[in-house]
């Protein structure tokens, strides 16, 4: 089996990606989620008028 060329990451870095994915997380998450809703609650009533039209 070939070696990885990428080296392992130590536990410092890996605790310090996680903690700056957790800070992208709390900035932009609510924002997504609430879009990702709206797309839903958009699609749901298209295909909800859709079905009413036929």
């Amino acid at each position: 089996m070939l070696k990885s060329p990428f080296r392992k990451k130590s536990k410092r870095r890996q605790r310090e990606e996680a903690r700056a994915r957790a800070k992208w997380w709390d900035r932009y998450g609510e924002k997504i989620r609430l879009s990702l809703i709206a797309g839903g609650v958009v699609t749901a009533a298209a295909a909800i008028a859709q079905a009413t039209i036929r």
